[in-house]
């Protein structure tokens, strides 16, 4: 099995460099990385240009937070993973580091060779505000710099004010006019990991449905929403962990729909771990990977091994 490590980046090229070492050391595995295309990409090439299992994608997208720019940015990170033969698609960001070893890693994808590690539950039928608005509220991300005021940010700003009393714009899921089906809007975590056949399917729809693509450049995220509706649209709902979409009412710590990365929410942030001495306390068995981690935790991994 050859897996492929989808990774998106935008800053700390030493951390990204020394994830990308870890990842292929003994093995045939490939690290793929966008740089957000509003980031200086050389420091990146500096550091990771003598590892030959590291792809860099060259047509960058600008990055923006919740926006379909990012799905632009893993569909071109997925066709690379297609062209070079992997079998198992890794979703990562530029700061999540491998709990296991690249041999338990391979292993645990062996033994589940089929499954799409992706849950999710619909939206489109939520009754909580929370989740119903995320389809059928309007958002406005792509090209809006919210440290500057523009015309586009002030708009984006009312949007979202709107959005949180409840308003809905749209009827929350998308009519395919060329198959006639109902897609209904599927939330779940970004961080996912997918089979081949998979991904070809995802990439796939991608290139055809520029209705699907269009009507997902408002819905809110973007990255936990795309491909979480495709594939619980499809004959790959199946595959999924869970083997159909969650319910959502028995998922409302979020902690229970992580897939095969750890990760937790403390006031208005992601935890940064900084030493690996802070995940002693924590269950971390059924997890691969771990985010977010500071350079600091990244460098003592690296003296540790």
């Amino acid at each position: 099995m050859k897996i492929a490590y989808l990774m998106l980046a935008h800053q700390h090229p030493e951390v990204v460099a020394q994830i990308a070492e870890q990842l292929t050391e003994g093995t045939d595995d490939l690290v793929i990385v966008h740089v957000d295309l509003k980031t200086d990409v050389e420091p990146f090439k500096q550091r990771l240009s003598n590892n030959r299992q590291v792809f860099m994608i060259t047509d960058r997208e600008k990055i923006y937070w919740g926006g379909f720019s990012s799905i632009r940015a893993t569909i071109k990170l997925m066709e690379m993973g297609l062209q070079q033969g992997c079998d198992r698609f890794v979703v990562l960001q530029g700061n999540d580091w491998p709990l296991k070893s690249n041999a338990e890693i391979h292993n645990f994808f062996e033994e589940n060779s089929k499954i799409e590690f992706a849950k999710a539950y619909d939206v489109t039928v939520s009754s909580r505000k929370k989740s119903y608005m995320k389809s059928a509220g309007y958002y406005l991300f792509d090209g809006v710099d919210r440290t500057k005021i523009s015309l586009k940010t002030i708009i984006a700003r009312l949007l979202s004010l709107v959005n949180k009393i409840g308003i809905k714009y749209m009827k929350g899921f998308y009519f395919d006019s060329n198959s006639c089906q109902r897609m209904d809007v599927f939330w779940g975590w970004a961080h996912i990991s997918l089979t081949r056949d998979c991904v070809a399917y995802i990439v796939q729809i991608f290139k055809k449905n520029s209705g699907l693509n269009h009507y997902f450049r408002r819905v809110f995220p973007a990255d936990e929403t795309y491909f979480q509706t495709i594939i619980y649209n499809s004959p790959f709902r199946e595959r999924t962990l869970d083997g159909n979409a969650v319910n959502e009412l028995d998922h409302l710590d979020g902690k229970s729909m992580l897939n095969l990365t750890y990760f937790e929410y403390i006031p208005g942030r992601v935890r940064i771990f900084t030493s690996p001495e802070e995940l002693k306390n924590i269950n971390l068995e059924k997890y691969l990977f771990i985010r977010k981690v500071s350079e600091e935790f990244v460098s003592k991994c690296s003296k540790q091994s």
